[in-house]
């Protein structure tokens, strides 16, 4: 799995009651080490680098200390307050308020402009210009922003602001009650009122409504939503669409606050904190006795690394790593203060200056590791600076310098000024930054490393920036769900010594019990399982048995072993079958190896397989020269090629001349292309320019968020909606790639005239190196009502080589009536930096209209239409045009949806495509079905009269009896034909099954099977993927209180992925499918089956036994079905905690795996945890832990038995000593008894209030070795 830096605009949270706002940063590239928790006393920031807090309050920059609303925005800190609306750049910290007294309820962003709603109504905040401006009056209580749209929740029902229009509508569908709460996952945005909760479901745009949970807190896994109310957990599972008590933890009391991952659930409870793994089921339960200070939580969060648990007077967390809990109280703010030096929550100060405060912010720290063992001393070392110097004037006017080498390839540094409204120097800043223009992109935006300046008077003002250019911009195109792989081989790179022949020629072969012994004539690569001196065949050597499935395969249709690993030339290699012994290589038999097989790469789509051979002198010679082409279609025959593994076998033996094999002399070149399915799509250039980038798919522009991810570091793009990139899709990414060492240079001028309220000009001059640009920009907005706006925008370029470019837009809405039109054209010269680049060629002239007609509230019909004409690197003219249109019923009481219909003209190819899409939701005796169904057709056309053509149709359905069960019916067929023949189909059935009918019994089930088949010639290859799974959860307390003391869980799974090739045509493949497909032609398959039952005894209040056994049975393999080999496991813990003498804990993990060779481990731990005192703790663990590995006739055991014993006092909330004593008793069958003996010290001070001493001191003392000291010690200064 490829571990993706996200980048999302926008990321807002509100507060809940009196819960806590946990706001983190790691999703925002600006602020990913920061993590944000209001509190009562003001915002507390840990910085996940130094481990320390910082604390935000009036004394910082807040109208209030106390926020409701904390969101984060490129970099940019939102916090709304009782008291108004703060921003701050976390980079400098730079507070700045807003001269309002309007209490905003709810903060939303887009790329543009910054929303806030609250009792004044919708206003916006242009980014660039720093000025507000009134959407609406109406009432709002919380937006959210996303995919075009602005949600509002308001008193009277759901609005939203279209921003393609600029129109405010009411959304029909969702009941017009009073909303206060927007929460949104992944396909669904949910609006809350005191009697509804309202789901949208954007991929099908219909809605839902439930009835409403008294919400205390929230958390989300993708779609399903967890709420806490009156305590209790409730859990809205998508795939039934229902909710339902949560009963996977059946012992919920008084849960305060919830966090949910993809892994863990973790509660906050009066009794502390419980972690609850979801997928293997364990729990784990920190309290006072187990590390925390309070066990009342009112809240918890937890990262990789650290968990966060919130309660009224602390903030403690625990570092995974080291196991301690660590402490920040909530305190009260400070008073500001009057002295000429001074230190508090805000940073060091200096009154230095009159009537300006200078203000010192930031960490530094310095880590340093040694170790020490006899003569050998190694040392590491690590230093981090990140301060920040402001000066801030009573006036409001604020200096500031910055200095962060986190990154030390590249770190940033740089300077910022702040004015007030009446002065001529509004803005500037220095370092690291982003071209910016009002309203001219016909150039793209550059990083740029250099300084501008905002100078402003009244609504007019003058913009100056320059410096060297630090980025380039680019273009990928691709196409499709798939990635084009090309690779050339030699002809002497066959895969050597990898595939052998059973005998001299291939042939069928009975499967049997086999095993493989190879001597690679070597004694000193001996293994303790090699047989030594052993005979097999007539021959004698020392032998190592090979594992069928790990260290070799065989293809019994073919009689071929296919070895994992290259054999060396000069091994002996004997098969032994059934009985019988068959020498495969020695120095007698040489002729087995096969030498005509290429692997070109894994999983070729079918059909697009291509092979060009040629000689030394680049001639190509045709396929059938070689054998692979029997049918004279210059392709190679399915036969020849296994699609899945990638292998290309030849029909000869030696296909190529004698002097390949004999004398590794290179003939031939094999230029080999193909296609592979990929979810992923590679920028062919990175690091990717944070934001940069503009990502259309058949001409309709993504949001970064809602439809995809990208990974800026790597350069990687994932599309986050099912089935948004269909096999004809053109996907075409506009973006700027990062060069520090670019040193072009670049210096822009740009004053602006408003002129009244409505228009302003902006002309302008820019310099990139030799090239010149004289620009006009113009904007003209007017607006009379909430449904009569106008915005004009015209933007003009001229170059210093009389070349040209304009851009101009207009929309406006009138009632029911809306548009959006749009021009943008290039004269042949003009140097636009790569911003006009095409798939097709240079843009020329590009134009757009959209619009939108209203005539009911339940009726909308909507239309566009872009063009582009292009010119090729050899001046031909191409166009590409993508229109469409698209009706909309939404009513929610009757059959609603939407039919679409485009047509797509290409240079490559036309394309016409209809999606009709119905929703209908019903109730029938109390039952309720809601019907979704989505039918699609896609007909493509080349030049080349080349037809292709994609159907599609799904059926979507949930039901909910009265009988308290409910579940999931979902079906997808897909079908790929060109000129009328079938090349793919697509098929794939899902279920989900709730069942409650008796109390106590609670039953989940779930089927997925997807099938893909693909045909080539006259055969055909199937994937198959399936998944089963069923949980039965018994809970005998619902019958009888007395019986809950026993909870118990059994499960039961199955998946399979199998991939099944040259099929004949005519087979039929079963609907449903439980188990893998056996009398058919495997190439590779991987199945696991699972089974469990768990059992968790709670007879007393403070005692508490889990005990879980699971049994897996799994195996992969190629060619044919796997020997499925089981692993058993077995779990057990106890917890037990008295009331003076802390808690302990015994676990028992004890596991078998039925494989070779055969593994048993035992681990068995025990541990006593003892708060003595707020201050004073004491630890003490023992662990026993056995691995054994059998191989028949011998056998290898390695164990051993630690303890030790920690003592921990604390000084105060971050300052605390810790010691430690321990030995271990460790046995090998190598090495013998080892005894030793590890002291250790940790030292945590923070002996000022700016200063952190961190060491950490450890030695191991063995009795047959030298003893080994490792010193760690770390020096934080955090301001």
């Amino acid at each position: 799995m490829i571990p993706l830096l996200l980048f999302i605009i926008g990321i807002s949270q509100k507060q809940i009651e009196s819960q806590p706002i946990i706001l983190d940063g790691a999703n925002d590239v600006y602020a990913s080490e920061y993590l944000f928790i209001s509190t009562q006393f003001g915002i507390y920031s840990f910085d996940r680098y130094s481990e320390k807090w910082t604390k935000f309050t009036q004394a910082a920059g807040l109208p209030r200390n106390q926020a409701h609303i904390i969101a984060l925005d490129e970099g940019i800190l939102w916090v709304a307050t009782r008291g108004g609306l703060a921003s701050a750049d976390v980079r400098i910290n730079d507070w700045q308020t807003y001269d309002s007294e309007e209490v905003a309820e709810g903060i939303a962003f887009d790329e543009q402009y910054v929303w806030i709603g609250g009792y004044f109504g919708l206003k916006r905040f242009h980014k660039y210009t720093e000025l507000w401006e009134q959407m609406s009056d109406m009432k709002v209580n919380d937006l959210f922003s996303e995919q075009g749209y602005v949600w509002c929740a308001t008193d009277s029902g759901v609005l939203r602001y279209h921003q393609d229009f600029e129109r405010i509508e009411r959304v029909p569908g969702a009941p017009d009650d009073p909303y206060v709460r927007i929460i949104a996952t992944p396909h669904r945005v949910w609006f809350i009122s005191h009697d509804y909760f309202v789901a949208y479901n954007r991929d099908v745009e219909s809605w839902s409504t439930y009835e409403s949970l008294e919400i205390d807190d929230y958390a989300n896994v993708g779609d399903s939503l967890f709420v806490v109310s009156e305590r209790q957990v409730y859990l809205y599972e998508p795939t039934a669409d229902h909710w339902a008590l949560f009963r996977d933890v059946e012992d919920l009391d008084a849960v305060n606050g919830i966090f949910a991952d993809g892994q863990e659930l973790l509660f906050a409870m009066d009794d502390g904190l419980l972690m609850y793994n979801s997928n293997e089921r364990t729990r784990r339960r920190f309290n006072r006795s187990s590390g925390l200070e309070v066990d009342s939580l009112i809240d918890v969060y937890q990262d990789a690394k650290y968990v966060f648990a919130v309660n009224r007077r602390n903030i403690e967390f625990l570092n995974r790593e080291t196991g301690i809990w660590r402490v920040e109280r909530l305190t009260p703010p400070e008073g500001r203060k009057v002295s000429l030096v001074y230190l508090d929550e805000a940073g060091a100060h200096a009154r230095l200056i009159p009537d300006t405060d200078v203000k010192l912010i930031g960490r530094a720290y310095y880590s340093e590791s040694r170790t020490l063992s006899n003569s050998v001393h190694t040392r590491t070392d690590y230093e981090n600076i990140n301060l920040k110097l402001l000066a801030e004037h009573t006036s409001g006017r604020l200096t500031s310098f910055y200095y962060d080498d986190t990154d030390k390839t590249y770190p940033m540094y740089g300077f910022a000024y702040r004015g007030v409204n009446e002065d001529p120097l509004h803005r500037a800043q220095g370092g690291y930054l982003e071209s910016e223009y009002f309203e001219f992109d016909l150039i793209p935006q550059f990083s740029t490393f250099g300084a501008n300046a905002k100078l402003r008077r009244g609504t007019s003002g003058i913009d100056l920036q320059g410096g060297e250019l630090k980025s380039r911009c680019r273009s990928d195109f691709f196409t499709g769900r798939s990635t084009e792989k090309r690779t050339t081989l030699f002809d002497t790179q066959y895969s050597k010594n990898t595939f052998y022949l059973v005998y001299s020629e291939p042939r069928m072969m009975r499967k049997g019990i086999d095993t493989v012994f190879v001597d690679d004539c070597h004694p000193s690569s001996n293994r303790i399982d090699t047989r030594t001196e052993f005979s097999i065949a007539g021959i004698t050597g020392d032998f190592d048995p090979l594992i069928h499935g790990i260290d070799y395969s065989v293809d019994w249709t073919r009689g071929i072993i296919h070895f994992a690993a290259a054999r060396g030339d000069s091994d002996v290699i004997v098969l032994w079958l059934d009985g019988s012994e068959i020498i495969i290589q020695s120095d007698a038999v040489r002729e087995h190896a096969l030498t005509n097989i290429y692997c070109v790469g894994p999983r070729i789509l079918p059909n697009s397989f291509s092979l060009a051979v040629s000689d030394s002198l680049g001639n190509t010679h045709p396929l059938s020269e070689f054998g692979l082409d029997m049918d004279g279609d210059n392709q190679v025959d399915p036969e020849f090629l296994d699609y899945n593994l990638g292998q290309l076998r030849f029909p000869d033996r030696r296909p190529f001349p004698d002097e390949v094999y004999n004398e590794g002399i290179h003939v031939y070149t094999l230029d080999i292309r193909f296609v592979s399915e990929t979810v992923f799509y590679y920028l062919s250039c990175k690091p990717v320019a944070r934001g940069s980038e503009k990502v259309h798919v058949d001409g309709e522009l993504m949001q970064r968020g809602t439809h995809y991810i990208l990974d800026y570091t790597s350069g990687i793009l994932l599309f986050l909606t099912e089935h948004m990139v269909s096999d004809f899709s053109e996907v075409e990414v506009i973006y700027s790639s990062l060069e520090r060492e670019r040193e072009d240079q670049f210096y822009a001028v740009q004053p602006s005239f408003g002129i009244g309220n409505d228009l302003t000009i902006a002309p302008g001059f820019s310099s990139f190196e030799d090239e010149r640009i004289l620009h006009l920009s113009t904007r003209y907005q007017r607006s009379s009502d909430a449904d009569q706006r106008m915005r004009f925008t015209s933007q003009l370029a001229l170059n210093n080589e009389n070349e040209w470019a304009q851009g101009h837009s207009l929309v406006a809405n009138y009632g029911m009536f809306s548009v959006n039109t749009e021009y943008r054209g290039y004269t042949g010269d003009f140097e636009a930096f790569g911003a006009n680049e095409r798939k097709y060629g240079r843009l020329e002239h590009r134009g757009l209209i959209s619009a939108s007609v209203e005539p009911h509230s339940h009726v909308r019909f909507d239309a566009g239409l872009e063009r582009e004409y292009l010119a090729d690197s050899l001046s031909n003219r191409n166009i590409t045009q993508h229109a469409y249109g698209r009706l909309n019923y939404l009513n929610p009481r009757l059959p609603n949806g939407h039919l679409l219909v485009g047509r797509d003209v290409l240079p490559d190819y036309r394309k016409n495509r209809v999606t009709l899409n119905v929703n209908y939701d019903l109730e029938v005796f109390r039952s309720k079905v809601k019907l979704n169904s989505v039918l699609r057709n896609i007909r493509a056309q080349t030049d080349q009269e080349e037809r292709s053509k994609i159907d599609e149709y799904i059926v979507d359905a949930n039901f909910s009896f009265p009988v308290l069960i409910h579940g999931n019916i979902y079906f997808r067929y897909n079908e790929f034909k060109t000129n009328d023949v079938m090349e793919k189909c697509e098929e794939e059935i899902k279920g989900t099954l709730n069942a409650d009918l008796i109390p106590g019994i609670y039953y989940v089930g779930t089927y997925d099977l997807a099938a893909t088949t693909f045909f080539v010639g006259q055969s055909e290859d199937l994937v198959l993927n399936h998944y089963l799974y069923n949980n039965l959860s018994i809970a005998p307390g619902r019958w009888q209180r007395e019986l809950s003391i026993i909870n118990i869980s059994l499960g039961l799974g199955r998946s399979f992925a199998e991939y099944v090739n040259d099929l004949p045509a005519e087979y039929r493949r079963p609907r449903l499918i439980f188990k893998p497909l056996e009398d058919v032609p495997v190439s590779s398959i991987d199945n696991l089956h699972s089974y469990y039952g768990l059992i968790q005894l709670t007879p007393y209040s403070n005692f508490s036994v889990w005990l879980k056994r699971t049994l897996n049975e799994s195996g992969l393999a190629y060619y044919g079905m796997p020997d499925l080999r089981p692993t058993l496991r077995d779990e057990l813990r106890i917890e037990y905690e008295p009331r003076i003498l802390g808690i302990f804990t015994i676990s028992l993990d004890q596991r078998r795996s039925e494989s070779y060779p055969i593994q048993t481990s035992r681990n068995t731990y025990f541990e006593w945890n003892m708060p003595w005192s707020t201050s004073l703790r004491t630890k003490l663990t023992t662990n026993y832990w056995m691995s054994r590995d059998d191989y028949g006739r011998l056998y290898t055991t390695t164990s051993e038995l630690k303890t030790n014993a920690e003592l921990l006092f604390r000084l105060h909330s971050d300052s605390f000593v810790r010691f430690n004593v321990g030995g271990a008793r460790k046995r090998e069958d190598v090495n013998g008894i080892i005894h030793t003996l590890t002291p250790g010290v940790g030292l945590n001070l923070n002996l000022f209030r700016f200063l952190y001493i961190q060491f950490d001191g450890e030695s191991t003392f063995s009795q047959d070795d030298v003893p080994i000291y490792m010193l760690s010690t770390k020096l934080t200064g955090q301001l």
